[in-house]
């Protein structure tokens, strides 16, 4: 390609950011979005919306204060670390002209506040915003979980927990199984007081009403799902967000214990329920859950969640043992290039409840199950006619070897097809869509939109590194980054631009999905984490945000050999200042 200037490689790559332009402060906070459309993005009708903050805004440090919905408070306020998300219309909502939007808060289980549910760590925040002309007012907004369900392994159902009797604290003292050697396999210390709580719900999905709804079996009540990314002690769960047991959270066995990454169902209409789930472990297994739905039950014993198996997806093409994901060769352990394509089975695990995480993860490496590097986000395709296919990434390390000679990071978007969702122990072929040769850095949340276009967010960790959002086109195949952190607050790589206080270079977005049937075609709903620390209930910086793609006309600009051209010039200019 023509040599460029340092001048030509930022104008090209920022697109001449676009940082006062397309980008809209919701009448609800005080502060401007934190990700910006780059500039050519912009030029073709990308924008972005802010909707809440906890963060400094023009009121003051803290200035977002909402209603809280069950007690008609002014006091309110996003928590920091939003992650996974869901949103949906209640009847009462498409008469109101408003939306539920769910958000989870990735605390530690020793972090923030006591919530609803009786104790402090993660847990998961509803709010209702306007729908109408996208003007994203919040209404106000409430915590969701009320009382909390956890699997008794001995009895054979759950104990309840809330405020009054709130949650013993889990026990992982043990390094090698997720319980104290006191409490036995259940893992329960109920000299909790400090009352720790959930650890670290990451990313999540609200199924459509198809994934747990068959015939006269299943249920129509929403459940939002998630798990704890704690490693390898991580549980499972799936909170019930309508009907008369709305609150309820439920721990959910079956799926097995793992570090959590997100537990997306299939929403294929059909009497088998099927979940994939992501094990966000360095490296990290794809997990399948198959279960039948009934008509009765709790919701979650309708939706088929807790009477079926698990199994884990090993790699045909790679060695029995060890099956590993290789970043030079890619679902090869040799040359000549990357393959990117290979046949998959599923491991039959059966029944995880009782079987610590760490003995599971010892138990599938043993048995040829596949470790990839770091496996995140994943997102069935519920397209009509494309219901085998499920898309995920792996987020691997930071890739600093083009220009430094550093470590290489090869963060991959997979598609996993398979042969028939109907009965996934058939296994499938998995293709490797991106090699992570591109230019992405360290994948993590992603959604799929019904145009067909993947949106993918990056987490590269405390980095000067500018995280982004990327979009792949699954009909067209192009890619390319369409939206970054404001660099005059997060600050940058190309020009080197500090970050300005309270903000730091510890930056994510996360949580995105897409609002087509909310908002209308091109909207999508998104968070951003801003690491660097509060205190008290906040715990850290976010917001809350939402974004317009045009369905047509836009395409992603690639700029690989652009970016590869920009991290050089980081490292020289690195090389100069030492």
């Amino acid at each position: 390609m023509p040599r460029l200037n340092a001048f030509a490689c930022f104008a090209i790559l920022s697109g001449a950011a676009a940082q006062a332009v397309g980008q809209t402060m919701g009448p609800s906070t005080g502060q401007s979005p934190y990700v910006v459309p780059l500039g050519y993005a912009f030029d073709q009708g990308v924008r972005t919306v802010s909707i809440a903050t906890n963060g400094p805004g023009t009121g003051g440090v803290n200035a977002d204060l909402f209603t809280r919905l069950n007690t008609g408070s002014l006091d309110y306020r996003l928590v920091g670390i939003p992650d996974g998300m869901g949103a949906f219309r209640t009847q009462q909502d498409v008469t109101d002209g408003t939306f539920q939007l769910l958000v989870n808060h990735e605390l530690g289980a020793t972090s923030g506040v006591q919530r609803d549910h009786g104790n402090r760590g993660a847990f998961v925040s509803q709010w209702t915003i306007r729908a109408t002309g996208q003007t994203f007012q919040v209404v106000g907004a409430k915590d969701l979980i009320q009382e909390a369900n956890l699997w008794n392994i001995a009895a054979g159902t759950w104990n309840a927990f809330n405020a009054t009797n709130p949650m013993p604290r889990y026990a992982q003292v043990n390094p090698t199984a997720n319980q104290n050697a006191a409490f036995g396999v259940q893992g329960w210390d109920t000299n909790n007081p400090n009352r720790d709580g959930f650890g670290r719900f990451c990313s999540a999905d609200l199924p459509a009403v198809s994934a747990f709804s068959h015939g006269g079996l299943g249920t129509t009540e929403r459940i939002f799902m998630n798990g704890e990314e704690i490693g390898d002690p991580g549980r499972a769960f799936g909170h019930i967000v309508t009907g008369p047991n709305a609150g309820k959270s439920y721990e959910l066995p079956r799926l097995g214990d793992f570090s959590w990454e997100n537990s997306v169902a299939s929403p294929f209409p059909q009497a088998k329920t099927v979940v994939v789930g992501t094990d966000d472990s360095s490296p990290g297994q794809v997990y399948v859950y198959i279960g039948n739905k009934t008509s009765t039950g709790n919701e979650i014993e309708r939706a088929g969640l807790n009477n079926g198996s698990l199994y884990a997806m090993k790699v045909t093409n790679l060695p029995a043992v060890p099956s590993i994901e290789s970043r030079d060769f890619g679902l090869a352990t040799a040359g000549p290039g990357v393959t990117r394509t290979s046949g998959f089975t599923l491991h039959a695990i059966g029944d995880p409840t009782g079987i610590d995480g760490d003995t599971l993860d010892n138990n599938d490496r043993a048995a040829g199950v596949t470790d990839f590097l770091r496996p995140e986000d994943g997102v069935w395709d519920s397209r009509p006619g494309r219901q085998n296919d499920f898309y995920f990434v792996t987020t691997d390390r930071f890739n600093s070897s083009a220009t430094t000679g550093g470590q290489v990071g090869r963060s991959r978007l997979y598609r996993m097809r398979f042969n028939d969702v109907t009965d996934p122990t058939l296994g499938g072929q998995l293709d490797m869509l991106m090699d992570g040769s591109e230019g992405q850095q360290m994948f993590d949340n992603m959604t799929l939109d019904p145009a067909g276009r993947i949106l993918l967010q990056e987490d590269p960790g405390n980095t000067q590194y500018t995280a982004r959002i990327w979009m792949y086109d699954t009909t067209t195949e192009a890619f390319g980054p369409i939206a970054e952190f404001d660099r005059a607050r997060f600050g940058g790589i190309f020009p080197f631009t500090n970050a300005v206080a309270p903000f730091n270079q510890d930056e994510e977005s996360s949580g995105i999905i897409d609002a087509f049937d909310i908002l209308g075609p091109g909207w999508y709903l998104a968070n951003a984490q801003a690491h660097y620390s509060i205190g008290g209930e906040l715990v850290e910086g976010g917001q809350l945000f939402a974004m317009f793609v045009p369905t047509s006309g836009f395409t992603p600009i690639p700029e690989p050999a652009t970016l590869g051209l920009l991290t050089s010039l980081l490292a020289a200019q690195l090389r100069r200042r030492r």
